[in-house]
């Protein structure tokens, strides 16, 4: 349900966005994505628009879901932290990179 209300947020704060007017420089900005297809494909002003509303929703949708994720990740740890000891605590912190390939969060050893 969380992620649901995050999602609804981010959608209305980027449709504000994508409708607040050619006073803002933001709103005229189009998603990367969009400009490159609005070259290689010709599109008309109707389609990249179209187009770069439905990008903009899609990166705010994951944004949300990271979110999330990133959340739902810190709380399992704190819980993990609640049961284990201060010595086994240490002990995974060592072990739990030992077999994850290289991954942007490995900490340098």
């Amino acid at each position: 349900m969380k992620l649901l209300q995050t999602f609804v947020v981010a959608v209305l704060l980027t449709g504000a966005v994508a409708h607040a007017g050619v006073d803002n420089p933001a709103a005229s900005r189009l998603e990367p994505g969009v400009q490159r297809l609005k070259e290689q494909l010709s599109l008309t002003e109707h389609q990249t628009q179209e187009l770069d509303k439905i990008f903009k929703e899609h990166r705010a949708e994951r944004e949300a879901v990271i979110t999330e994720i990133r959340n739902s990740t810190k709380k399992s740890k704190e819980r993990m932290n609640a049961v284990l000891t201060q010595e086994q605590r240490k002990i995974y912190e060592e072990k739990r990179w030992e077999d994850v390939p290289e991954h942007p969060g490995k900490p340098e050893r």
